[in-house]
């Protein structure tokens, strides 16, 4: 049986012959026996810190540890880790130490002190063999395991030049770049290759070089720079032609630099004979920059002429003209093309399209006037003609005399093509021009029935509008504007061209049937009941009451509840014949009830009857109908309680008893109900036992309430 002198003993023996792995084989033995694990694990770390130990004493004391640690602290991987931090600090070439603290960081994933540590080990290790080793390692851990590409990047890059021959790392790291757009890296990789690459494989990697600058880093100027020496070297000049068109078109182009491909590409397209190449790679220039490239376009048109394509030569100096409207040199070959290719609607179209740009009015009306006389005397194009005059027509500045001839011939233009719409359009624009009353009229009336004909309402409600503008007294244009806001259902404005009517010198019959329909109008159409009523009493104070005035204005009173005014009305009106008024209140509420299925409004005539006749029997029994529709139930309850309250009516009372509960809010007004009932009970029918219930009813309600438990008391004696 071991003893703790002993281990003690062997402890003194490792401390003084660390390199005895012996001794290490004895304490580790005695520290077993006697389960002090932690005594041993304290004389490494002891050891371990002893200054002049060599650094093979160091790493197998180091493996020592580990397998110690393995078989005593398995699941506490922190022991072992501090004991190997320490062999690498003392040791950093320790392969056994970086193995296996490599696979606790990992466990853990703990990625930089991982792969600080095989940085410490590369720094470390001399050897160019374990070297390579190391760093084929690290970079399987960054880019498999840690999923860090870029440590997995710089790892390649520190192993390629220790294994140049390595085709298949070299393509390994070429993937990655790429994949991780390390683009300034990647070019620097395949410029290594070029040295060693046959001309074929050189000529396609520079493509790719400057494919690189200029799609990633966006760099054309040293994209421009790859292609230079691969368009003069290149058997095949398509790759190299088409990269200095990608450099052309690239948006992040620079001018200075996009001049310089174009004349890369020019000159060499000029020396292999492809005129026609050029031209396509300046119409491509000319896409980017159309505002700015009149010298290139001036190139094009001349270059497109050599060749008698004359249609696209035009199009060129169309186009110029139209960056330089002011040159008449420009025009006049534009002129001449169109003149040797009988081309002249194409010179029309150019000439017009250079308008914007003219600087002057008096420059802009000549050129439309140019094409529009082209479109005449050479296209027999008069509705073209016409459009153009009709620019013409719009462009700022031109003065009313100018624009009055204009909208005239376009007047004629437009009706002999039968283009209504743009006449209309003119016909409008002359009204402001005609100086002369007569001819104004005219015109806007011409151009307010023919936007009618057209289905132009608002069109044709503002030239009667303005008609009217320039004249109040126009009835005629009045009349119009009433019939065009009637059949439109424009009702709104229907009303203020009627008030316009009868504030004019208007017959005083005329007046008041606009009045009358104004009225009718607020009621019936615009559903706005006190406009109608103020209406209707206009209409009563200047022409005086009559039945078809008293009968509106009466039903619309009743209809929104205004009853004090309501009964003035009829009061006023009608004297004696209130039996005739409720009786029509009455036959009204039947028909909307039973006929129309509308029991709301029938519900407001019901009450309007009972205003005039509160024992009205036919009110009574239309409200006794509206008590079984539950949307007037509580309305109806409530005008039959005050009629039967108003007559003394109690036992009609007491029947409705039922509704009003039904449709009582809440508990206080149920209890309200009840204790009325049972008082009227009492008092004027003599019904104790009706009482005695009521009040049963009601106790619930207010078990607290003491009156009613003495009513109820007394009852039951």
């Amino acid at each position: 049986m071991a003893s703790l002198a002993e281990l003690e003993a062997a402890v003194q023996t490792v401390e003084s012959a660390p390199h005895s792995t012996a001794a290490w084989e004895e304490v580790e033995g005695l520290a077993s026996d006697l389960e002090k694990p932690d005594d041993v694990i304290a004389l490494y770390r002891r050891v371990l810190a002893v200054d002049d130990l060599a650094s093979d004493i160091i790493e197998m004391i180091g493996a020592r540890a580990a397998s110690f640690c393995d078989e005593w602290f398995g699941d506490d991987p922190k022991v072992a880790e501090g004991l190997l931090q320490k062999v690498l600090a003392r040791a950093p070439q320790s392969e056994t130490a970086l193995q296996r603290l490599s696979v606790i960081y990992a466990a853990a994933e703990r990625w930089p002190e991982l792969f600080a540590l095989y940085d410490r080990a590369l720094d470390a290790i001399k050897d160019r063999g374990r070297s390579i080793r190391l760093l084929r390692e690290a970079s399987q851990l960054a880019k498999d395991v840690a999923g860090q590409p870029e440590m997995a990047i710089g790892y390649l890059q520190r192993l390629l030049p220790l294994t140049p021959d390595d085709a298949q790392l070299s393509q390994s790291l070429e993937r990655l770049l790429e994949r991780h757009e390390k683009w300034a890296d990647l070019i620097a990789l395949w410029e290594n290759r070029l040295e060693t690459q046959s001309r074929k494989d050189r000529e396609r990697t520079r493509a790719r070089i400057a494919g690189c600058f200029l799609d990633n880093l966006h760099d054309a100027a040293r994209a421009l720079a790859a292609v230079r020496p691969l368009l003069g070297a290149a058997e095949d000049d398509t790759e190299a032609c088409q990269l200095l068109e990608r450099i052309i078109e690239a948006s992040h182009t620079h001018a200075a630099v996009r001049e310089g491909a174009l004349d890369l590409l020019r000159a060499h397209y000029d020396s292999t004979g492809r005129p026609r190449e050029v031209i396509r790679v300046l119409e491509r220039v000319i896409a980017i920059d159309p505002s700015g490239s009149q010298a290139l376009r001036e190139e094009a048109g001349a270059r497109l002429a050599e060749l008698d394509d004359d249609a696209a030569a035009m199009d060129q100096y169309a186009a110029l003209l139209a960056l330089s409207p002011d040159s008449s040199v420009t025009q006049e070959k534009l002129r001449q093309l169109a003149g040797r290719a009988n081309d002249y609607a194409r010179y029309a179209a150019g000439v017009a399209a250079a308008v914007p740009g003219a600087t002057t009015v008096a420059r802009r009306v000549e050129l439309l006037a140019e094409a529009a006389r082209t479109r005449v005397d050479l296209l027999d194009d008069p509705a073209g003609a016409a459009e153009l005059y009709q620019r013409a027509l719009a462009e700022e500045g031109v003065g009313d005399k100018e624009s009055l001839l204009v909208c005239r011939r376009l007047a004629d233009l437009y009706g002999r093509t039968e283009r209504q719409r743009e006449r209309l359009d003119i016909l409008a624009r002359l009204g402001d021009l005609e100086t002369a009353d007569a001819a104004r009229r005219a015109v806007l009336g011409e151009a307010a029935r023919l936007a009618e004909s057209l289905g132009e309402t608002d069109r044709a409600l503002e030239l009667w509008r303005r008609r009217i503008e320039h004249d109040a007294t126009d009835l005629s244009a009045i009349d119009a504007l009433v019939a065009l806001l009637e059949s439109a259902s424009r009702w709104t404005e229907l009303n203020a061209a009627l008030e316009l009517r009868a504030g004019a010198k208007v017959t005083r019959a005329q007046k008041k049937s606009d009045l009358m329909r104004i009225a009718s109008v607020h009621a019936e159409q615009l559903d706005d009941a006190a406009a109608a009523i103020d209406a209707w009493q206009r209409v009563m104070a200047e022409f005086g009451e009559d039945p078809e005035t008293v009968g509106a204005l009466a039903d619309l009173l009743a209809g929104a509840g205004r009853w004090k005014e309501f009964a003035d009305l009829l009061e006023r009106s009608a004297h004696q014949d209130t039996v005739r008024t409720t009786v029509r209140l009455v036959r009204l509420a039947d028909a909307l009830r039973e006929q129309l299925d509308e029991p709301e409004r029938a519900l407001t005539s019901y009450r309007a009857a009972l205003a005039i006749d509160v024992r009205h029997g036919g009110a009574r029994q239309g409200l006794l109908a509206l008590l079984e529709v539950p949307t007037t139930r509580r309305g109806a309850a409530d005008a039959l309680a005050a009629s039967f309250r108003d007559t003394a009516d109690w036992s009609g009372f007491l029947d409705i008893l039922p509704a009003r509960l039904a449709e009582a809010p809440d508990a206080r007004t149920r209890l309200t109900l009840l204790r009325e009932a049972a008082q009227i009970r009492l008092d004027h029918t003599q019904d104790q036992a009706g009482a005695l219930r009521d009040l049963a009813d009601a106790f619930p309600l207010a078990p607290r309430d003491g009156v009613i438990e003495g009513q109820l008391a007394e009852l039951a004696r």
